[in-house]
């Protein structure tokens, strides 16, 4: 890449005036010269090396946040799953908003490799960091190497962490909404989730599940549970062999609000009457669940809390940075609408 000495010496002005075109200081510089250097730095595609500078200055008052988007491939190229980026979307939002008003600023990207986060932080000279949806393990190794504040956000696992992290009671709400199903005669309750097999956040609803089903003495196995697909054409067929295996369940919870709009579309298509023939459940509470016809039940989750709980815990870190690990857990409530149907005995 070519210096700002290089252009410099082309341009026949001294390095300090290419310097101060770089970064907006024109008091100093003529106006041609800051059209000719201008033009050089478009020309020849010029990034200025944002962590050196930083690195200069003491800290680059640079909080990176790094999100775990599930692509999968199609063709000849990528697609992204649709169903996340709503709240992918409204997190970003809120975590830039928080961002700008402790003062700094937000750099963004996309990964799930440890070892290509790590280089990023390091190179950018990341003053703090936001990552969601890793790994237990991978969490753990990015705490360890980092040697920089890191928050993460729905990395929760059954076991102990040695991270900070905010979430859900997530276990609590994928027991809220089976015991709504039963609460309401149903007894075959399946669980659709796209995590197989299910662990970290997934895993907690799940085993709210499976408590509920318990506490009514019925037995879980993996006959309840449906993998659904990062491939709408596959999720498709997956719902097709439900259509065809109706009797199966009397109920469905999944794991998020755009796979129960997805599955309840295919059934109203296919002349099923919901929730009269099936009754659904999702989790997220998001536009969907509001606009969709019959309003989906659903248990609901604040993102925008999440956000703003997250900076606020990797201030203290930032702030203290011996700081022990903390682990936010916000609350959940179940939505009641309109897809369960109760279908006791006298009803």
């Amino acid at each position: 890449m070519i210096t700002i000495k290089q252009i410099a010496n082309e341009l026949n002005v001294s390095p300090t005036t290419v310097s101060n075109v770089i970064h907006g200081n024109y008091k100093k510089v003529s106006a041609e010269n800051i059209e000719r250097i201008s033009n050089k730095l478009k020309e020849c595609n010029y990034v200025p090396n944002m962590g050196a500078r930083m690195l200069a200055q003491g800290g680059s008052k640079i909080i990176g946040v790094v999100m775990n988007i599930r692509y999968y491939k199609h063709g000849d190229g990528q697609r992204y799953e649709f169903g996340y980026k709503l709240f992918h979307s409204t997190i970003l939002g809120v975590l830039e908003r928080e961002i700008r008003k402790n003062g700094y600023y937000m750099m963004y990207y996309v990964s799930k490799d440890v070892n290509e986060i790590l280089t990023v932080l390091e190179q950018w000279n990341i003053d703090g960091m936001v990552v969601h949806g890793l790994d237990e393990e991978d969490c753990c190794r990015l705490v360890k190497e980092a040697k920089k504040p890191i928050v993460f956000i729905d990395c929760a696992f059954i076991t102990d962490n040695c991270f900070s992290n905010v979430g859900l009671y997530d276990r609590y709400g994928g027991y809220l909404a089976a015991h709504h199903f039963l609460e309401n005669g149903h007894r075959r309750i399946g669980f659709l989730t796209w995590c197989n097999p299910p662990k970290g956040y997934i895993e907690e609803r799940y085993e709210g599940y499976k408590q509920a089903l318990k506490e009514y003495g019925l037995e879980t196995d993996t006959e309840n549970i449906v993998y659904l697909s990062p491939h709408e054409e596959t999720r498709r067929q997956i719902y097709g062999r439900l259509y065809l295996e109706r009797d199966r369940f009397t109920a469905l919870l999944v794991d998020a609000d755009y796979y129960a709009v997805e599955i309840m579309s295919y059934f109203q298509d296919k002349g099923m009457c919901i929730p009269d023939e099936m009754s659904i459940i999702g989790f997220d509470n998001n536009s969907f669940s509001r606009v969709v016809r019959p309003k989906l039940t659903t248990v609901h989750q604040d993102v925008e809390l999440k956000a703003v709980r997250a900076m606020e815990l990797l201030q203290e870190h930032l702030q203290n940075p011996d700081q022990s690990f903390k682990r936010i857990t916000l609350p959940v409530r179940l939505i009641k609408r309109e897809t369960v149907k109760n279908i006791s005995e006298g009803n």
